[in-house]
């Protein structure tokens, strides 16, 4: 499987999209400070994730989430998830400045909300 992830930074709120096929090994990587881009911005919480079967599949999918009409659909997908953390600190803001692009061919998203115990083993 590859996934596509969205990760929110608890410091500034900002959106990270990656892709990896090891989806819990790849959030602790950005946890622990060991991806570059995203080590300034730490912690952060997984926020959405998709499972494909196909790797192209994955990738055409995180492209399109980096676009506007892709960060227009996270918000309204994310509408709640983003209240939720607008409770704890205040909301993440999509949009272009907000959305990094992995150099590294690792992407992000999916819901906490559509699979309680995957999130759980994240600590959500």
């Amino acid at each position: 499987m590859q996934y596509v992830y969205i990760l929110r930074s608890t410091k500034d709120n900002q959106m990270y999209i990656g892709c990896t096929k090891d989806l819990q090994k790849r959030v602790r990587e950005h946890n622990s400070g060991d991806v570059s881009s995203t080590k300034a911005r730490l912690p952060l919480e997984l926020v959405h994730y998709e499972a494909f079967s196909n790797k192209q599949d994955a990738f055409a999918r995180e492209q399109w989430l980096k676009t506007g009409w892709g960060r227009n659909q996270l918000s309204k997908i994310l509408s709640n998830t983003l209240k939720v953390s607008a409770v704890r600190k205040n909301p993440p803001r999509l949009s272009v400045s907000n959305l990094y692009i992995s150099t590294d061919n690792h992407l992000t998203s999916n819901t906490k909300s559509n699979n309680k115990a995957f999130s759980e083993s994240f600590g959500g």
